[in-house]
Parts: C-alpha cells; structure tokens; sequence
C-alpha cells in the first residue's frame, strides 16, 4: 500500500485503527495477569507458650541485673600473676664458672642436673617500683641467708621472687622442687621490704635444674 496517494481521512483511520488494537492487546495482557494465581505468603510461625519448667532454668542460667552491672571496686586490689627469678649479684653456674646473674647472656652454656650443658635461650629484667610492692606485698622478694637450708648451702645469700622454685636438698629433683613462699617463716628465710626490686629471669628453652649460689634452681620457659 502507497502512503502517498492515502487521503488524510485514511490516515487518520489507519492511526485508530492502531490504537484500537494495542488498547485490546494490552487489555488482554491484563486478563491474562488477573487470571494467574497469586504467589502463596508464608505464615509466620505462632509463639508457642514455653512450660513453667524452661522458664525457670533460663531464669537460673541469666544472671541478675545488678550482677551483670555491677562495678568493680576500685579500691579492691588486683591480683597478679608473680614470675619467679633472681635479684642482682646471685651467681650462675655456667660450664666456665660462676657468673653473676647479671653478667649473663643468651648462648652461655650452663650446667645441668642432666650432665648436658644448655645454653641460654632468654633473658629477662623484671622491675618491680615501690608502689608497686606497696599494694602487691606478695610480690615481694625474699631472702635465703647463706647455710640455712643445711650443708653450705646456699653458698652466699640468695635474694630471689617467692614464686622462684629451689631444691632444698644436695639431690637435683625436680619433684621435690618448692617455691620459696612455700617455704617462708623458715629459720634464715626472710621476707624482704617492699622496695623497688629488679628480677632476672632466664630459661634454656625447656624445664631444666641448674645451680644458682650452689643450689640447685628449676627453671621453666
């Protein structure tokens, strides 16, 4: 068909036409649309009543509001974890003699209950200040008067922590290792003031007992 030669009535004819049918193919489309089922909605699940019983465990494992909240005293001192170690001038028994504790370095090789020399894998330098002290006491050195624990021994005066476990017998064994608290009130065990106080602490990368002042000292990573 020529659109040159239509009329201008036939064009507008033609232009209706064409509306009419995009009206009647839409319209179809929306028949087609309100025909489909619509999707299903999930139902929310109801709240089941919980029995008297559960309420009651789950009551007992929540803690208290004031329990949960309940600010810590400031006043309260804090506990802290005491290291073992050495203070100053006690002497080391390395394989070329006895060293000064702070004299010693990693890699000096010492001498062991096992016979087998270890060396030194870490050093440590503890310092506690005065106020410390004043508020942690139990962190206090103590002191082990030369001889006291029988045989010579120690050979000089040991200043050590009170978590520090010694050897009170000449027979290297580590089950019958104590911590020096355990044995404070001793005669020649002395606690120390709480002054500032600086602990060395040292290890061979695994348990081992060595002598310290002539005692035999276990020491731990």
């Amino acid at each position: 068909m020529s659109y040159e030669s239509e009329s201008e009535d036939e064009m507008i004819l033609r232009v209706l036409e064409r509306t009419a049918r995009a009206a009647e193919a839409a319209a179809e489309d929306r028949a087609e649309a309100a025909a489909r089922p619509a999707p299903r909605r999930r139902r929310a699940a109801p709240d089941l009543p919980v029995p008297e019983d559960d309420r009651a465990r789950r009551a007992a494992r929540r803690p208290a509001q004031d329990e949960r909240r309940a600010p810590r005293d400031p006043a309260a001192p804090r506990k802290v974890r005491v290291l073992p170690g050495f203070c100053g001038k006690a002497r080391v028994m390395t394989t070329f003699g006895a060293l000064p504790i702070e004299a010693l370095r990693k890699r000096d090789e010492l001498r062991t209950s096992t016979g087998r020399p270890m060396r030194v894998m870490a050093i440590d330098k503890i310092l506690l200040d005065t106020d410390f002290l004043s508020h942690h006491p139990e962190a206090a050195p103590i002191r082990v008067r030369a001889g006291s624990l029988g045989r010579g021994l120690p050979q000089r005066d040991i200043v050590m922590s009170p978590r520090q476990k010694i050897v009170p017998t000449t027979i290297a064994s580590a089950s019958s290792a104590k911590t020096v608290e355990d044995m404070r009130g001793l005669p020649g065990i002395l606690p120390m003031p709480p002054d500032q106080t600086v602990y060395y602490r040292f290890h061979v990368g695994e348990p081992a007992m060595v002598q310290v002042e002539g005692m035999w000292m276990l020491i731990e990573p």
